[in-house]
């Protein structure tokens, strides 16, 4: 039986996951036909720019970058706006696949792909209109040609990530943070090439986002735009001409403000790990800013609760379970100094892509679905420390037993509540 089980595994390749997943994406991306959470906003966002204006320079145009091609091929509807996210969430597995293979065995990448897959926020991101999948696609791509040591390939795909969101800076924090302890580079260090990938890094940032700025000028305003409705607008102050000034709004107009959304508790992410409360925020509130009407006006128009929320915490059991059996065991490796590169890969990967958001949840709420990033990598740690189990059948047992107990997750929190 045993070995029944392990020859089907034998049988399975990354074709096959790619293919499945192009399946159940293709049975759900129409639904809902119409925008759901903050694909509104972005999808606003593009329209706007489409007659020339930016009301938000505390946004990066990226996603918009990559939303013209569909749009112009097929039109504005759900199947343009979603397409885009599938092919990049598809191209993420096929890239997150072959860069795991580079730190550990094809059966271990195959494994940590196909869970991946079916994690539900993943699923859901790479289903909608939403930035944080072409951000893991161009940063995981960026660590794949890191490991290749195409290092200056690496630079510019991190610069173009980070015109979609800020988040690609946690996957340069990643690489230097490896390289540094991996490959001890003061050894055999060279100047130009550190200035040469400093510049690439730079300019494929900084140069679109100088020409954008140049051509469209982004309008700045005292309060965030609001999108959803045709008064109440804040007081235009005046317009970007260049990616300094765009950074500092986006930074300090956008980015790290206090009141983005009235909350009772603002570490939702700490809580997928840390499961001390799961509140939400509170819309029934006396005074509000108005950014606050913004979102309360969203909340009535979309259905991000239902989409954002609710299924982003149906893998909490997978997550915690996988969270804090390899933390430990990253920690043991790293002291015994065993399996280096798999070690402080996974181990800097859960600090740069979750720790962060600990500080940043003083400034501003920290959603459970802001997860996405560290899943990959609690995913592999879990596949890692079930690999170490010495007694073959065990293993295959409790691997077996990981994989029927997320496709269960997938299949009752996913598709049923999408329907309900």
């Amino acid at each position: 039986m045993v070995l029944q089980i392990s020859q089907y595994y034998n049988k399975i390749g990354i074709l096959h996951v790619i293919l499945v997943s192009i399946i159940l994406h293709a049975f759900v991306i129409s639904q809902p036909p119409e925008q759901v959470g903050d694909e509104s906003i972005f999808l606003t966002i593009f329209r706007m720019l489409q007659t020339g204006v930016d009301h938000t320079p505390y946004q990066m145009p990226g996603l918009s970058f990559l939303l013209f091609p569909s749009i112009e091929i097929f039109g504005d509807y759900w199947f343009s706006w979603r397409a885009t996210s599938v092919f990049f969430g598809i191209l993420f597995l096929f890239v997150l696949y072959h860069t795991i293979k580079k730190i550990t065995t094809e059966k271990n990448a195959l494994f940590v792909t196909v869970l991946v897959s079916l994690d539900i926020t993943i699923f859901v991101h790479s289903s909608l209109f939403l930035r944080d999948i072409p951000v893991m696609f161009f940063g995981t791509f960026a660590i794949y040609m890191y490991f290749t040591k195409k290092y200056y390939l690496t630079a510019l795909l991190l610069g173009f990530a980070a015109l979609i969101k800020e988040s690609a800076l946690f996957f340069l924090i990643l690489i230097i943070a490896y390289h540094l302890i991996i490959t001890r580079p003061w050894k055999n260090y060279s100047v130009k090439h550190t200035v040469f990938f400093v510049l690439i890094l730079s300019g494929s940032f900084l140069i679109p986002l100088w020409i954008y700025d140049m051509i469209v000028n982004p309008n700045v305003y005292d309060e965030r735009y609001n999108y959803y409705t045709t008064s109440d607008h804040p007081k235009l102050i005046g317009r970007v001409t260049n990616p300094l000034e765009h950074l500092k709004v986006y930074l300090f107009g956008g980015y790290l403000i206090s009141d983005t959304l009235p909350i009772g508790n603002n570490h939702f992410l700490i809580n997928t790990v840390l499961p001390i409360s799961k509140s939400e925020p509170n819309l029934e509130i006396d005074t509000e800013s108005h950014t606050q009407r913004i979102y309360k006006e969203m909340y009535k128009i979309t259905k991000i609760i239902k989409t954002s929320w609710i299924l982003s915490y149906s893998n909490y059991p997978i997550w915690i379970i996988s969270f804090w059996v390899t933390v430990p065991y990253m920690v043991f490796n790293v002291a015994k100094n065993k399996h280096m590169k798999q070690s402080v890969y996974v181990s800097f990967g859960i600090i740069t892509m979750f720790a962060p958001y600990i500080f940043i949840a003083i400034f501003r709420p920290t959603f459970a679905y802001y997860f996405i990033y560290t899943i990959p990598f609690i995913i592999l740690g879990i596949v890692l420390v079930l690999d170490s189990i010495q007694y073959g059948k065990i293993k295959l047992i409790a691997k077996s037993t990981l994989l029927v107990f997320a496709i269960i997750l997938f299949v009752i929190s996913f598709p049923l509540k999408l329907l309900m």
